[in-house]
């Protein structure tokens, strides 16, 4: 059933909360509400199976109305490896299934040196942004390419 209350949380607040009303519960409904383990926000490592260490350091939806707001997501890459390496988000993917693509790049980080590599993407009216393509280059080859899961990023006008 549609409420108005429900309209309100899906507009607003990013989504189905796993209610609709019903007096019965769902499974699938209270597991699509719960933000995967594995998703990272502020404070979290981008890529924790990887000797360099990229720390997600803003995680937020910029704008003062629903028709123009920009996704910001800004990693530090500390690189205690023997190598340089390259930190690259290459697109989001959004709630409604769709992505924006465009190249953010950390450039080479030297052995023990640190870096950062920051993401901007325009959101189309009314969505959120659910997963970060990212890619990690060693020594000019790319080691790990995946999509990672994002926490529900904080608004700010």
């Amino acid at each position: 059933m549609l409420t108005f209350g429900g309209l309100i949380g899906d507009q607003l607040l990013g989504g189905d909360d796993g209610t609709d009303g019903s007096s019965g519960g769902d499974d699938a409904a209270t597991e699509s509400a719960t933000p995967a383990a594995d998703a990272v926000g502020v404070g979290d490592e981008l890529l924790p199976e990887t000797q360099p260490i990229e720390t997600v350091k803003t995680s937020e939806i910029r704008g003062e109305s629903p028709g123009s707001r920009t996704y910001i997501l800004r990693v530090v890459v500390e690189n205690p490896t023997d190598e340089d390496i390259e930190l690259r988000l290459t697109g989001v993917s959004l709630r409604d299934e769709s992505s924006l693509d465009s190249v953010s790049t950390s450039g080479a980080i030297a052995a023990g040196e640190t870096g950062e590599v920051t993401g901007a993407w325009d959101l189309p009216t009314d969505s959120m942004p659910v997963a970060v393509d990212a890619v990690l280059r060693r020594g000019g080859e790319d080691v790990v390419a995946r999509s990672v899961t994002l926490k529900r990023p904080p608004i700010r006008g």
